[in-house]
């Protein structure tokens, strides 16, 4: 730890400065990309939430989307699945740690920092619980992030340099507890590979959103606990207040130094009330 670096603090006693950002067209691409990202060396884990109005960002998803031919979630049938939540963990060969999946386009930008930086945060809070991966619904399998993509993974406190994309297949959803996108139209295709994820498949923002207000039943291991949350939140969708796009974590693809500040603003709160979650959480079953 570098010298005069704050010693680290426990979840709770942090305040994010990405917390609750004002309404307006503002984001961090004006205040310079290192500027929030530098006490995450030291997983300075913190509660936020937040949203970006930035317009170009918004056109920016919606263009893409339209671009990649985007699907939809089918409306709902007459027999309400929310209802029937399901138990994956009597599968039988479902391992003990609860596995997470991250979604996003090509597995190069957003999924593989997502998944990092939330297999590092609930390692600090619930070490071994938790099995972390990435995927792209257009992933090149092989191919490298970029050096951006390391230098902020690495401002981050983990490592990407040996990280290789691959193309979601059925079987990352089939095996995966909770499906998290980055966008609607991941989701939509999560869905489209594998219907049956329906129930346990959220983008990140609309997951952190429902979350926030729920609370586990007592005396639950980690995988038990997180079961129940997925249920629990699948029942109590909403759309966003904001509207559609807030459910959205924006693609820096195409500008970099633009829209990457953008996707901090919009990813790094979900994270932390996913981590902070189980924070709070676990102290009511396992040690």
């Amino acid at each position: 730890m570098a010298a005069g670096r704050a010693q680290r603090r426990p979840v709770h006693a942090h305040t994010s400065s990405l917390a609750r950002k004002p309404d307006s067209a503002k984001s961090t691409a004006h205040r310079g990309l290192r500027t929030p990202h530098r006490s995450l060396r030291s997983t300075d884990w913190r509660i936020g939430s937040g949203g970006c109005r930035n317009s170009r960002c918004h056109q920016d998803n919606r263009g893409r989307r339209a671009d990649c031919g985007a699907v939809t979630i089918r409306s709902e049938p007459a027999t309400d699945p929310l209802t029937v939540p399901t138990v994956r963990s009597a599968e039988a060969g479902h391992c003990d740690r609860f596995r997470i999946l991250v979604v996003c386009t090509g597995n190069l930008f957003r999924s593989p920092l997502a998944a990092g930086l939330l297999q590092q945060g609930l390692d600090e809070v619930a070490p071994g619980r938790f099995a972390l991966d990435s995927a792209g619904t257009e992933g090149v399998a092989g191919v490298g992030v970029t050096d951006d993509v390391q230098s902020l993974a690495a401002d981050w406190g983990f490592d990407l340099s040996e990280f290789r994309a691959k193309r979601l297949q059925p079987a990352h959803v089939t095996d995966a507890d909770l499906v998290i996108g980055m966008e609607r139209w991941h989701r939509s295709q999560v869905v489209t590979l594998e219907p049956r994820a329906l129930r346990r498949t959220f983008t990140l923002r609309e997951f952190a959103r429902i979350i926030r207000s729920l609370s586990p039943s007592e005396d639950l291991t980690t995988r038990q606990r997180w079961e129940n949350l997925v249920a629990l939140a699948q029942r109590s969708r909403m759309p966003a207040p904001g509207g559609p796009d807030f459910d959205d974590v924006v693609d820096p693809h195409d500008d970099w130094d633009l829209l990457s500040p953008v996707m901090t603003d919009q990813m790094l709160p979900g994270v932390y009330e996913m981590v902070d979650w189980e924070y709070r959480n676990s102290s009511l079953g396992e040690a």
